[in-house]
């Protein structure tokens, strides 16, 4: 839970809105994630290998000032886009939270996606 990926977006007009998550291919893959002594860049390594166990993750949504809880089975996902879900949002930013907190052995993930409803 120490390493976060922010996903911001301007949300152009109030309204409901479907937001997607992808999810890139894990299958034949391990990985490892390394910080420099300097606590700098981030450098993720990874190798061929069995297959990442993805597990539950940490998502959170904020919206004019609101922020709420979303659920995602990472090994239950797809590769590529997975609904999260459909939300009243208020024109202005939005911002989805991603940490590395997860039942599984890794967090992966690549965009996020609005669409209109």
């Amino acid at each position: 839970g120490t390493e976060q990926a922010h996903f911001r977006a301007a949300i152009p007009t109030s309204g409901r809105w479907r937001l997607a998550l992808h999810v890139p291919n894990v299958a034949g893959r391990e990985g490892g994630v390394t910080r420099s002594a300097a606590g700098g860049a981030i450098r993720i390594n990874v190798q061929a290998s069995s297959r990442l166990s993805l597990g539950s993750y940490d998502i959170s949504l904020s919206n004019n000032g609101d922020t709420e809880t979303i659920e995602f089975d990472g090994e239950a996902a797809e590769t590529g886009w997975n609904t999260l879900g459909e939300f009243e949002l208020s024109a202005g930013e939005a911002e989805v939270r991603l940490t590395d907190t997860t039942s599984g052995e890794a967090v992966v993930a690549d965009a996020i996606r609005w669409e209109p409803l």
